[in-house]
This record gives C-alpha cells, sequence and structure tokens, in this order.
C-alpha cells in the first residue's frame, strides 16, 4: 500500500487533481498508518492470550454428517481484527 500512496500522489500532480481529493488522500493514507500500527500491537497481545495461531493444525471431518468445527486460533484472530477495523 505504501507503493500505492506514493503513486497515487504521483497521478494526482500529473492529473492536476484538486485540493480536496488530495486532502482525501493524505486521510486515507494517515489511516491506514494508524491501523497498520494497531495492529502491530494487537498481534504479539493476542499471541501471549491465545495459542500461536500459524501452528494451528488442519482439522478433519470425521464423519459424513456436517457439523460445525469448534473455532480455531486463526478464525478468533481474523474475526477480532475484522470486528476491530469495522467498528473503527
Amino acid at each position: 500500500l505504501i507503493q500505492f500512496f506514493s503513486k497515487m500522489k504521483k497521478w494526482a500532480d500529473m492529473a492536476n487533481l484538486s485540493q480536496e481529493f488530495r486532502e482525501r488522500v493524505e486521510q486515507l493514507e494517515r489511516n491506514f498508518e494508524v491501523s497498520t500500527v494497531i495492529f502491530k500491537k494487537f498481534e504479539p497481545i493476542f499471541l501471549d492470550m491465545f495459542q500461536n495461531r500459524h501452528e494451528d493444525q488442519p482439522r478433519l471431518q470425521r464423519s459424513r454428517k456436517q457439523r460445525r468445527l469448534p473455532c480455531s486460533t486463526s478464525d478468533a484472530f481474523s474475526f477480532c481484527w475484522t470486528l476491530f477495523v469495522y467498528t473503527k
């Protein structure tokens, strides 16, 4: 995304876009930077509370009956982060 924002600024310069548009792009970039910092703090806290999400073992279905499997650590990680992003 860093490359995206630098290319976006160059494109805005070439296309002589309005100041309002440039300010909105800068606001998006600041929001992204804040979310990145928060994510870097969230991940170690999550890993302290739960087992490492990269160590989740794939779960095999044992019967033909479709049952909902328990929530894995990676599912909880994705849910927590997505919930934060949506509420932010």
